[in-house]
């Protein structure tokens, strides 16, 4: 199976290349991302273009990755955002049987 990269998914959000031809860290961060990271199995240095973005919320590399990736970007930013909706019910104290409520509640302010 193939996963996406953090390198995709900063191509997807518009990293830009600086005058040299290459990509820098002030681009990435721009977009929300690291350039630089590790393997949160096996504590690998990963740069972009070698980093998986896992399901558990880190970045693994190629041999740890397993069944955890992203197939495309879209699957990782509708993940991404739902965790963020949870971590934002869970701030405010809610439980996974209160989210319908919980949410509609967040949306009126």
């Amino acid at each position: 199976m193939s996963y996406i990269t953090i390198m995709d998914i900063a191509l997807a959000r518009g990293v830009q290349k600086d005058p040299r031809g290459g990509y820098n860290s002030s681009e990435f961060k721009r977009v929300g991302l690291s350039i630089m990271g590790g393997c949160v199995r096996c504590q690998a240095t990963l740069a972009a273009y070698n980093a998986y973005p896992g399901r558990c919320g880190y970045w693994l590399c190629k041999s740890c990755v397993g069944n955890d990736g992203f197939e495309t970007v879209d699957q990782f930013e509708r993940h991404t955002s739902e965790a963020e909706e949870q971590r934002k019910l869970e701030a405010f104290g809610f439980q996974e049987e209160e989210r319908e409520w919980a949410q509609e509640w967040l949306e009126e302010d």
